[in-house]
């Protein structure tokens, strides 16, 4: 049995790539994932290797470009990774990120010189993990797969109080030892040895921006037509994946009932909704809410039970999966959710 190929299959999807000028790193890395990555050879100076089982990659002749998620245009158009190349949007050198929105982390890596960016949109699904050693560097969008690669991590002790205190890690740190990760908005550049991270994206308005200072009917219909614009690209995107129907988390909150009320507005379908229903006392006011706000944009909901004695194990599986301790406890309750609509649904 080859228990690394084992392990490929339960890191589940992931992409890897980065630098070394050493074969032996490459292959222990290689090895210990169970993949055959993409190689660019660059002689005596290094090698850049790159494997993903996900999103939408492209090649060409000059470079390897990578979306892991939703990109958009700033008109709302959905962009492929091949329209993000082909209109100079991704580079090896930069990404331009003014170009796009969306919630997506995009790679380019160079195959004529040993150069490559990486950009973190503001509200990306995905999360950058990097380790750097000289002027090599290994980055994935999973911390679990980066420490399998590496073999060996270390705990940084000085860092658990922020986890137990503000659940949360303060800058690029995580609970490893020389392991980063990339905030939101920046854009990582590496070439040749050297790398350049700053903050491309910020949460200020831009200055020519439209600005709203009080909530009249024009404003209202702005909102409410610019939201229609993104959440339609981000359907017409799940469309052409062909990766499944489209679902909704209805808590029967304000922001999941607002989705999918614009969900109705597009779908001649009867939507479908799913959200997750903890037995315990005190959650039988939001199985309640989730229920009403199904009964009133007419979804065909689906509640995930989940017992007190399930928790245990998600706690574990869900550690696992992250490759460090579960920050919020709903987070368990959403891998409970999950695991339940990837076995039926």
């Amino acid at each position: 049995m080859n228990t690394n190929m084992n392990l490929a299959s339960q890191l589940g999807s992931f992409t890897v790539f980065g630098f070394t000028k050493s074969p032996q790193n490459l292959h222990e890395w290689s090895g210990r994932l169970g993949i055959t990555p993409r190689i660019i050879d660059f002689g005596d100076w290094g090698h850049f290797f790159f494997y993903t089982s996900c999103g939408d990659a492209e090649e060409t002749e000059e470079a390897i470009a990578l979306k892991l998620g939703f990109v958009r245009s700033p008109a709302g158009a959905p962009l492929s990774t091949q329209q993000l190349v082909n209109q100079k949007i991704l580079s090896p050198q930069t990404i331009n990120h003014r170009a796009l929105r969306g919630n997506a982390l995009v790679a380019c890596l160079g195959k004529a010189e040993a150069s490559f960016s990486v950009y973190q949109t503001l509200l990306s699904a995905y999360q950058l993990h990097y380790t750097v050693s000289g002027e090599e560097i290994l980055c994935s969008d999973s911390l679990r797969c980066l420490v399998a690669a590496l073999g060996h991590v270390e705990l940084n002790e000085d860092l658990i109080p922020w986890h137990f205190t503000l659940m949360y890690m303060p800058g690029r740190l995580t609970l490893l030892r020389n392991v980063k990760r990339l905030y939101p908005g920046e854009l990582l550049q590496w070439k040749e040895g050297k790398l350049d991270i700053h903050i491309a994206q910020d949460l200020r308005f831009v200055d020519d921006g439209p600005r709203f200072d009080r909530a009249d009917d024009r404003t209202t219909d702005i909102v409410h037509e610019r939201l229609r614009a993104v959440l339609g690209a981000y359907m017409d995107d799940v469309e052409k994946s062909g990766q499944g129907g489209l679902g909704n988390f209805l808590s029967g909150g304000i922001d999941s009932s607002l989705l999918q009320f614009l969900i109705n507005e597009r779908s001649s379908q009867t939507p479908r909704s799913f959200s997750y229903a903890p037995k315990a006392p005190s959650f039988e006011f939001e199985i309640e809410y989730a229920r009403q706000a199904s009964d009133v944009f007419g979804t065909e909901h689906t509640f995930v039970e989940i017992a007190p004695q399930d928790f245990p194990e998600l706690l574990i599986k869900a550690t696992d999966i992250l490759a460090q301790p579960v920050l919020t406890d709903p987070e368990l309750s959403k891998l409970g959710l999950a695991k339940d609509l990837a076995e039926n649904v």
